[in-house]
């Protein structure tokens, strides 16, 4: 977060051994976040200048900096935006549950529970129903991120319910080239044969 100017807020796990950028510090308690702690980042910044008079200001939600000079005031101000990731689906292939081609994938149904969404089968009806701009594909084992993705969506006003239920004629390229973040754990098991993690290339929907 510090190498990122944008970061102010962030959240971190030991158990899962990740973070997270958030919009505002809000520790919650319950559920999957009872294992986040929440985190400010509070930046530092000097401005100097060969003028009889410098002041400096910043905030926790942006960056603002104002220099004063006896002729003249200049103002800059940067502002941040932060996106969230929302979490729509989980599969577990050995939880008893079918997440085959027949299953759930384009109803908008909820499967599963929140309680259970990183060790069981998981839909969010709610988040499957909103639109996206990126898609983030992670493999986890027992809670643990061994490996993740992210690409961008062509299309910004689009749901992934919406790309399930494009059966007719299918085949949809969803986004634009290959993954803008990887990150695969050094000696990973397996990789050669996983679909996601051991190739490049895009996201398609229903092939």
């Amino acid at each position: 977060c510090s190498d990122d100017p944008y970061c102010l807020f962030f959240s971190h796990s030991f158990f899962w051994e990740n973070c997270a950028f958030c919009s505002e510090c809000d520790l919650q308690t319950d559920g999957l976040s009872a294992r986040y702690s929440a985190w400010e980042l509070v930046r530092n910044i000097t401005t100097l200048t060969n003028t009889s008079t410098t002041t400096s200001s910043t905030t926790t939600t942006s960056t603002t900096t104002t220099t004063s000079t006896t002729t003249s005031t200049t103002t800059s101000t940067t502002t941040t935006t932060v996106r969230i990731w929302h979490l729509a689906m989980n599969i577990n292939p050995d939880d008893g549950h079918n997440f085959g081609y027949d299953a759930e994938w384009d109803d908008d149904v909820n499967v599963g529970s929140m309680a259970n969404a990183f060790t069981a089968d998981y839909m969010s009806r709610d988040i499957m129903g909103r639109r996206a701009d990126y898609i983030a594909i992670v493999r986890h084992n027992a809670g643990i991120c061994e490996a993740v993705k992210v690409w961008q969506f062509i299309e910004h006003d689009v749901s992934l319910t919406r790309y399930f239920q494009a059966l007719s004629p299918g085949r949809i390229w969803a986004t634009s080239g290959e993954a803008i973040f990887t990150y695969i754990k050094p000696g990973m098991p397996g990789q050669i044969y996983d679909p996601i993690f051991g190739v490049n290339g895009s996201v398609v929907f229903n092939w």
